[in-house]
């Protein structure tokens, strides 16, 4: 019948619903007996394994003599004293939480002893022992632990304690509070894909990794060393980190450092302290401040210090660059001490700023970018990379003096306009030029030092003026210099251009030549320079050297 069918399938679906119940729901066991994880004689119904649910009963400690799995840890409460402890260099992984329930007598603890081994979890949580007497404690030797999610110690933060005896290190994916850390000589390590704010605590070494932003809770002191690791950002806002220990200590960089607002990093005591910015470090400073003082800087050539201010900032001469970006507003300067300073990657000047040079002579390794303004004074830019440099941006550049030592097989090539005010210095490497934007003008009075098959300008290059001149042209693979001497018709603001070209003339110009000057019988159909004056009408006694 119809109802008898309503029942049958009543009692399908119910037993479908326990079938789905009993495949969720993790095997439990309990410790009973103090003893070693991998004794059957601890628990209560085996030893656990990564599904298992695990209690440990008061009274009972349980050793991790081995790599142990379980899906989930809880520490009963008692009177008398319970924990784990990993010997050795063994594991406990639990892919859950563990909870730790309160002593019930005084003078009795719950304490989990890490050592030198590795516990991982997905959650920590110590109980409230309502008395002054009754501890919670987690202490790591030289071990790591690990916890994916919240760390979160209850009631008095006398009485619940993280503890290091030695250089292991607490990874924390979440929220740290209550408790409280007796640092000694280990590091944390914030550790979320997410924004994380770390513990308003000292800290001996702090740590910062993952993908999320890392923001401090208020000022930090740092008795160690710091570490930012690659892909995290860590921003500091109205926070101070203050490095105070008598030792030597480092900040180390290896991703995002900012420096947006009224907090700052600052060292004190005895000792040497340093910054170091690895290849994929960056240093952002958008405050109206400086670089951070340190005794030592070490920047890779890769990394980045950037200057982002809304208003004027100073760029300090105590370390060596990798690339140095401008943004914001202002006049970012260079630090008046000392007369030269060196970026070995690419000067990049953001629109809306200017970089003074300060008089000073600037080594650069990688490009040299305007897209704002360059005030040059008397400054000397020497371009002595090993790589092929870029000079442009999206602002033509005048510099005083330039200097071309580039050791790579491609030299340096203009992406704009540029022009030299003072003497260009050929040392080293192919300087690649085109028609505007990538044109080389010497001004009126501007000079030249060098020129050879290793140095000289591989396309146009523009003189201004009436003086005589040598044009140290080739074409990257031979040097073929053309000078004009004995100036008629020239005036201070004339601007004669020459290139040469290793090709057949009559393909550019016809059999007879044309131009404004005298026809001119060609006598060679492998080679030709082009000398122009503007249609100006110049006359000068032309000097070939091939």
């Amino acid at each position: 019948s119809m109802k008898k069918n309503l029942q049958i399938g009543r009692k399908i679906a119910l037993a479908i619903v326990l079938l789905v119940t009993v495949t969720v729901v993790n095997a439990q066991t309990t410790a009973i007996a103090t003893g070693n994880w991998n004794n059957a004689a601890t628990w209560s119904a085996g030893i656990p394994d990564a599904t298992d649910a695990v209690t440990i009963n008061n009274g009972v400690t349980v050793t991790v003599n081995t790599a142990a799995e379980c899906a989930s840890i809880v520490i009963n409460s008692g009177n008398t004293n319970s924990g784990i402890t990993i010997s050795s260099s063994n594991s406990l992984t639990v892919s859950g939480a563990i909870t730790v329930n309160a002593p019930t007598s005084n003078n009795r603890n719950r304490t989990i002893s890490v050592g030198s081994g590795t516990l991982s979890c997905a959650s920590v949580s110590f109980a409230n022992t309502t008395d002054n007497t009754r501890d919670i404690n987690l202490t790591i030797g030289t071990g790591t632990v690990t916890v994916t999610g919240n760390f979160a110690m209850a009631g008095n933060a006398n009485r619940n304690a993280v503890s290091f005896s030695g250089t292991g290190t607490l990874n924390l994916g979440g929220t740290f509070t209550g408790g409280t850390v007796n640092e000694s000589t280990g590091t944390i390590r914030y550790t979320s894909a997410s924004s994380q704010e770390i513990r308003d605590m000292d800290y001996n070494n702090l740590t910062f990794s993952g993908a999320g932003t890392k923001t401090l809770p208020g000022n930090i002191v740092v008795m160690g060393d710091v570490l930012v690791e690659a892909g995290t950002e860590v921003t500091f806002g109205a926070d101070d980190i203050d490095m105070d220990d008598n030792g030597n200590h480092s900040i180390t960089i290896n991703g995002i450092l900012n420096i947006n607002g009224s907090g700052r990093l600052f060292q004190n005591g005895s000792g040497t302290k340093s910054m170091f910015i690895g290849s994929t470090g960056v240093l952002n400073i958008t405050a109206t401040t400086s670089l951070p003082s340190f005794d030592t800087y070490s920047f890779d050539a890769a990394s980045t210090v950037h200057f982002g201010a809304s208003g004027n900032q100073t760029i300090e001469n105590s370390a060596t660059y990798g690339n140095l970006t401008t943004s914001g507003s202002g006049t970012k300067t260079l630090e008046s001490n000392g007369g030269t300073m060196t970026f070995a990657g690419t000067i990049t000047i953001g629109n809306g700023t200017t970089l003074n040079s300060n008089n000073k002579t600037m080594n650069v390794g990688g490009g040299f970018i305007n897209n704002g303004s360059f005030t040059r004074g008397t400054s000397t830019v020497v371009l002595n990379g090993s790589v092929e440099q870029e000079l442009g941006g999206t602002t033509s550049t005048v510099f005083t003096s330039l200097t071309i030592n580039n050791s790579s097989t491609t030299g340096v090539t203009l992406s704009n306009d540029c022009n030299v005010a003072g003497t260009l210095t050929l040392t080293d490497g192919v300087v690649n030029t085109d028609d505007s934007p990538g044109l080389l003008t010497m001004d009126a009075g501007a000079s030249i030092s060098g020129g050879s098959l290793a140095a000289h300008i591989n396309g146009p290059l523009a003189k201004t003026g009436d003086t005589d001149f040598t044009f140290p042209v080739g074409d990257g693979a031979r040097y073929r210099p053309i000078s004009m001497s004995s100036l008629t018709s020239a005036t201070g603001t004339s601007v004669v251009t020459a290139r040469y070209i290793l090709g057949n003339p009559r393909t550019a110009y016809g059999v007879a030549g044309t131009g404004p000057a005298l026809t001119i019988k060609d006598i060679s159909l492998c080679e030709y320079w082009d000398l122009n004056d503007g249609a100006e009408s110049i006359s000068a006694v032309i000097g070939l050297q091939y």
